[in-house]
């Protein structure tokens, strides 16, 4: 007897094997209704309503997806170059800030007030705003106490290198800003792009459903995408 697993298992293999993509469903379609027209199809369907207008008006449909398929693809793009280059300059600040934590950790070590200021008493924390918020603390501090500052300085983290840091996570900011706004498109431009696939997809469904019915095992139905057996 099969256990649930292996059940579960044999329908993810199935689903995979069943799988459509969207740029082949868009092929599907629009080879269907580019050849709507032919004559040994058309003048059968437009009995049941299947007139030049509408078919037209299914083409453009058709034309519509493909460009909200290309909208979302190049939104897509543009949202992870922003990712990506919002990590690039995370891990940039990232491995400084690490480096310069460790030293402050070494040399504050007797000294309470600091370690707690600078919050070197606790352990980092990694999701980004979080992050974002100790490290621009911490160069803060280093920044206006001129007491911690003037120790700082004896391990090589000077006022220049600390405002550098500083214009960087300000520069972190901006990009996270732009990673958010192309988040925000590429996920309008999916929604637009599902949207219209869910609104065209059951009208070439019920135009696929007639034809089979009007024109049972005819040939001409190759040319709209439905395979028919040889006699």
């Amino acid at each position: 007897m099969e256990t649930l697993d292996q059940i579960d298992i044999v329908k993810k293999k199935t689903a995979r094997k069943n799988y459509i993509s969207l740029a082949s469903w868009l092929e599907k379609m629009r080879l269907t209704f580019a050849n709507a027209m032919l004559p040994s199809i058309f003048p059968t369907l437009e009995t049941v309503g299947y007139t030049e207008a509408r078919l037209l008006e299914l083409r453009q449909k058709v034309a519509d997806m493909e460009r909200y398929i290309g909208e979302h693809q190049t939104a897509h793009a543009h949202k992870r170059g922003e990712t990506d280059q919002s990590k690039k300059d995370m891990k940039a600040i990232n491995t400084l800030y690490s480096k310069h934590r460790a030293m402050a950790k070494l040399i504050f070590a007797e000294n309470a007030l600091a370690s707690s200021v600078l919050k070197l008493n606790v352990a980092k924390r990694k999701d980004y705003s979080h992050w974002f918020q100790d490290v621009s603390n911490f160069y803060a501090q280093l920044a206006l106490n001129t007491e911690l500052a003037s120790i700082a300085e004896s391990i090589s983290i000077t006022q220049a290198v600390v405002e550098t840091q500083r214009q960087q996570l300000d520069l972190l900011q901006e990009q996270k800003n732009k990673q958010r706004r192309a988040a925000a498109e590429a996920k309008q431009t999916l929604e637009r792009r599902n949207k219209a696939f869910d609104q065209l997809y059951p009208l070439y469904s019920e135009y696929i459903k007639y034809a089979k019915i009007l024109l049972p095992n005819n040939q001409s139905l190759e040319a709209i995408g439905i395979k028919v057996k040889s006699r």
